[in-house]
């Protein structure tokens, strides 16, 4: 930090901010222009003309201000060498170049200090030059604080807006704070009008029954294992009214997969509104308000779409083949984690499960099985567990969930905690790192909490598991691509992977060592094998637990070593059969 001495042509740059458009109409302008002109006159320095330097209405909380705003062209002269060393940045506080805390705001300033450009502040009157960016004592330690206690200003106004939109949400249903709602909702109200438990003029958000139904049928559809595309061509055969702007210049809409897919995945569908936030002219989405809509659908049902959507991204999009197959996206090869596919043996015509990586290899060297075989036995197995057998009483993603919502309150008072300690000079480097580190813990916390949501509410039910029963007693009598879509749908509700480790010591002797891991973190190990149809008998198949096989019951398929020494004993238990 230097004092103010007499300094010959020096340039000087005045560098204008504020965040809100209406401060132009107000003090804020002339005062900051005023006092950079009075304060260049005394120091005698040139103040610049040529470039303007005003970012009115700019934020820098987020730092606009220093990537589309005037800052950016300040920034990109001096790289230019327009302005030179030995220059001065005259602002009214550290605030208007950055507001950003220490992380991201310090690095701006040193940049410009860094490169010989003075900084000189208003409001208190310092000058700092590059040797700031060198010790606590020279004024490093002065601009962290008065950049942190600026982002903790504009953390608490953004808390404040926060609570405005947390008073809209309580308000949610009762009247709107917007006319621009979901198409499954309408406004109702307003213009003087009166509505029941109303003021005149007031207006509210409400569900339009007839949307609703499209919606929920959508829904089912969408968990019975019908894909977007598939949906909307069953919404135009069936002459089911479009619910979005019925023409656009001049013809009819039709269902098609955007809206289908825009309904299935929007959250506002469960009643959460996502306010959008523009950062570098680009819109991202804020943090979500739960309760702001009327909610159409429970969050089961969401989750659950959100399941049958994830899986049919594993299992692979386009037009489907001639079978639908039971376990497609299911399938996991225990011996490199790759997928395991169906295909058709070359005249045969039967389905057998294959790793696909081997057959984009063109090779030949790898084990078959019958996939007639694996679902038969599987469903025949599954229909022999109670929910209990599944859930062990409660699931394991239940169980983390609560893990992660305590570490998020734990990171919380970590925050708070470090927060309280940035006054301390000695360690504020210290403090501001932490607080880098724990933001970021944070929001990678938040993103896997909201992974294990959709677990939790997808999770194995007995009504999920009974569904697979019923399901799978109506496929032995009705084979159709029909039965064997809701019979998929139902296992990808219960079941998360199944991992397969198959051997095929003979042409006649098949077997399989497989895992069924379901989504509420229990699973069931099975030994499956077959023998191949000769002219006299067709192909049979049998199914035993671990234990049963005489294979170590807690061995984990998963495992890469743990599946390659199952496969040792899996060879050995063949050759006894």
């Amino acid at each position: 930090m230097k004092t103010t001495t007499a300094t010959v042509n020096t340039t000087a740059y005045s560098y204008i901010r504020f965040s809100n458009p209406e401060q132009a109409a107000g003090d804020s302008l002339r005062r900051q222009s005023e006092r950079a002109s009075e304060y260049s006159g005394r120091r005698g320095w040139k103040l610049d003309d040529t470039l303007t330097l005003r970012d009115l209405g700019v934020s820098a909380f987020r730092g606009m201000n220093a990537t589309v705003g005037n800052l950016r062209v300040f920034l990109d002269a001096i790289k230019s060498s327009k302005v030179v060393p030995g220059s001065a940045l005259i602002v009214e506080s550290f605030d208007r170049i950055s507001r950003q805390g220490i992380d991201e705001g310090y690095d701006l300033v040193k940049s410009i200090l860094k490169a010989g450009v003075k900084i000189v502040t208003l409001s208190p009157e310092r000058e700092f030059d590059v040797d700031a960016t060198k010790s606590l004592s020279k004024g490093a330690l002065e601009i962290q604080l008065i950049l942190e206690r600026a982002a903790e200003e504009s953390e608490r106004k953004s808390e404040r807006v926060g609570s405005a939109w947390a008073r809209k949400q309580r308000e949610a249903g009762q009247k709107a704070v917007t006319r621009r709602v979901p198409v499954w909702l309408t406004v109702v109200g307003g213009e003087g009008k009166k509505i029941k438990d109303t003021a005149p003029g007031e207006v509210r958000i409400v569900l339009d029954a007839t949307k609703v139904k499209i919606v929920h049928r959508i829904f089912a559809l969408a968990i019975a294992g019908d894909g977007a595309m598939m949906i909307a061509r069953k919404m135009n055969a069936e002459n089911v009214p479009y619910i979005g702007r019925e023409t656009v210049k001049g013809r009819t809409v039709a269902w098609g997969r955007t809206l289908v897919y825009q309904i299935l995945t929007s959250r506002a569908t469960i009643g959460e509104y996502t306010p959008y936030i523009s950062k570098s002219r680009k819109r991202q989405p804020g943090e979500p308000i739960a309760g702001y809509y009327p909610a159409v659908i429970d969050e089961a049902t969401y989750y659950q779409a959100q399941a049958s959507i994830a899986t049919r991204a594993r299992a692979g999009r386009g037009r489907r083949g001639k079978r639908v197959n039971l376990l497609a996206g299911l399938l996991v090869n225990a011996r490199d984690g790759g997928t395991l596919g169906y295909a058709i043996r070359t005249g045969r015509g039967k389905t057998y499960i294959i790793a696909t990586n081997t057959v984009e290899r063109g090779q030949r060297d790898w084990s078959h099985f019958s996939g007639a075989a694996i679902e038969s036995a599987l469903l025949t197995k599954l229909a022999e567990l109670s929910a209990a057998d599944i859930t062990n009483g409660d699931t394991a993603a239940a169980k983390r969930l609560a893990e992660i919502d305590a570490n998020v309150a734990r990171i919380d008072a970590l925050r708070a905690a470090w927060r309280g300690k940035m006054n301390d000079p000695a360690i504020v480097d210290v403090v501001a790192a932490k607080l880098a580190e724990l933001a970021k813990e944070r929001e990678e916390t938040v993103k896997e909490r909201e992974k294990v949501k959709g677990d939790v509410a997808s999770a194995t039910s007995g009504e999920s598991l009974r569904e697979i029963v019923t399901l799978a007693d109506v496929l032995s009598r009705d084979n159709s691509d029909e039965t064997r879509l809701k019979v998929r749908a139902a296992l990808r509700s219960v079941v998360e992977t199944i991992h397969v480790m198959t051997v095929s010591p003979s042409r006649t002797r098949k077997l399989a060592a497989v895992r069924v891991q379901f989504r509420s973190g229990g699973h069931r190990d099975y030994v499956i094998g077959t023998r191949s149809a000769t002219k006299a008998a067709a192909e049979t198949w049998e199914a035993e637990s671990f234990a049963d096989a005489g294979l170590p019951d807690g061995a984990d398929l998963r495992d890469a070593d743990q599946a390659k020494k199952l496969e040792a004993l899996l060879v050995k238990h063949t050759a006894k059969k």
